[in-house]
Order: structure tokens, then sequence, then C-alpha cells
């Protein structure tokens, strides 16, 4: 079994473009406009026939803290998933050890980090997502309809949810920082999402809130399917960017923004992802 694996945590990283067995992935990862380290990692495990696993993490805490908390929770989930592809049980199983394992190992950093972390598992033209925090998973067809987006374990994001809140309110309001669950902290809420198809034409997006707090849905939606896959993660990363950097009395919250972007290709066999 070939394993290409790809765990980044970098200053900026892309658009690089990765062929993988389930389509054109695109990989970006951009530091926040006024401050270093970058927070933010991504993984790319493509386990070729059994399947591939795509993952962001936003990691929380003091200087450096909130880095490793992130890069440690994408290597837990990487070898859980290679162990449990190695002994044939599944994507979903591997996937659901690495959040536990994570959340475990980040916790035993006994700092405050923490980080969220998003998921999703690729195989036989399915996907299938898993959440914890305000990283983003959307999923959306060629004419723009949204199939799936997960959702935030933030109060904005349940008030969303309720609808006692617009989406334009949303990207103003005063708590959109805070999050509800997060992998080291003691109130971690795990979200597995349906097991849902995959199309040819379909776009696949993972990502941080540094895309999620400056861009409304419909957005992200109608530049995540324009275009060439390069040049719709880039067009999403510069429009983020502008609207962080549009002063005072914008919309824009400054900060990291990684995003993981699938164009997918032919599936392969039936698998339990």
């Amino acid at each position: 079994m070939t394993v290409r694996r790809l765990i980044e945590r970098a200053q900026e990283v892309g658009p690089e473009r990765l062929n993988t067995s389930g389509g054109t992935v695109v990989a970006l990862s951009w530091c926040h406009p006024d401050r270093a380290p970058n927070q933010d990692a991504l993984l790319v495990l493509d386990l070729e026939e059994r399947g591939m696993v795509l993952a962001v993490a936003d990691g929380m805490g003091g200087h450096s803290e909130g880095e490793v908390a992130a890069e440690l929770a994408l290597t837990c989930l990487a070898d859980c998933v290679e162990a449990a592809a190695a002994e044939e049980r599944g994507l979903r199983a591997g996937i659901l050890d690495g959040f536990d394992r994570a959340q475990r190992e980040v916790s035993a950093l006994q700092t405050d980090a923490g980080t969220t972390l998003v998921a999703a598992s690729v195989h036989a033209g399915r996907v299938r997502t898993v959440h914890a925090g305000d990283s983003m998973a959307l999923l959306c067809g060629g004419r723009g309809k949204v199939k799936h987006r997960t959702l935030d374990h933030s109060p904005t994001g349940y008030a969303l949810e309720a609808g006692l809140l617009a989406e334009e309110d949303a990207l103003t309001h005063a708590d959109r920082h805070v999050i509800l669950s997060a992998i080291g902290h003691p109130d971690l809420r795990t979200d597995l999402g349906p097991r849902l198809a995959l199309a040819a034409r379909d776009t696949l997006l993972l990502a941080t809130d540094g895309l999620t707090d400056n861009l409304p849905t419909e957005e992200v939606v109608a530049l995540a399917r324009r275009g060439a896959p390069e040049q719709a993660a880039l067009a999403l990363a510069q429009r983020a960017r502008a609207t962080m950097r549009s002063g005072p009395g914008g919309i824009g919250k400054r900060d990291d923004l990684t995003l993981l972007l699938l164009r997918p290709g032919s599936g392969g066999a039936a698998d339990r992802a």
C-alpha cells in the first residue's frame, strides 16, 4: 500500500496543487496579516485504493502553543487512519480513533492549548465529515447547491442554525471568536456527518475561520466552484484577505487562513467511508 502523507504547518503554503486518488486537491495556508506564527495546519493523507482523508486544524493558545496543538492533532489523526486502514477497519473508524487520541494528547500538554479539527473521508464516490469546533467542511454541487455544511460549535453557529441570527449579523457579532468545543478542552463535542455521494462536478472545501468569519456562505460557494481549483482557492483566500484589511467599521476579522479544496475524480470500489 502506497501512502502519500502531507502535514503542513508553515507560515505560507500555496496554493499548491496535489494530484490524488480522490481527484485534484489544492492546499493553501496564509498567516495572520499582522503576526506569526501561523497556528493553522492541514493534512492530506492519500491511501490510494483505500481512500483519502483531508483535514484542517486551527490552533489556539499562547505563542506557539496553538500551532503545536494543531500539528499534534493532525499527526494523531494520520497515525490512527493509517493504522485502521492496515487493519481493514475503514476510514471512519480511523478518523474517530484519531479524534480520541488527539483529545488525549493535546490535553496531556497541560497548557491552555487547543485546536479545532475538521476531517473528511473521501472514497468510492462518497464523502463523510467529522468535526469539532468552528473549522468548516462544505460540499456544494456544480450549480451551487449546498449539499452539506458542518455546524460551527459556537454561539453564533447555533444561533444561525436556530434561525435566531442572520449570517450578515454573525459576521460582525461580538462573540464570533467564541467556540464551545475544541480538541484539548474538556467539553469536547464531535459531530459525525452523513455519508454523501460525491459527484464529478462537486467541490469539497475544508477551511478555518479565517475564511468563514470573513465571507458569507453564498460568496464562498460562488468562488469555490468557479474556474480551475487553483484559481478558486486563490480567489477565496484573496477575497477573505481583502475583507480582513477592510479597516475600522468593516466586517473583517484578521486571522490565519487555511483551506483544502477538492475537485473529485472517478471513484473506486465500495468502502466504509
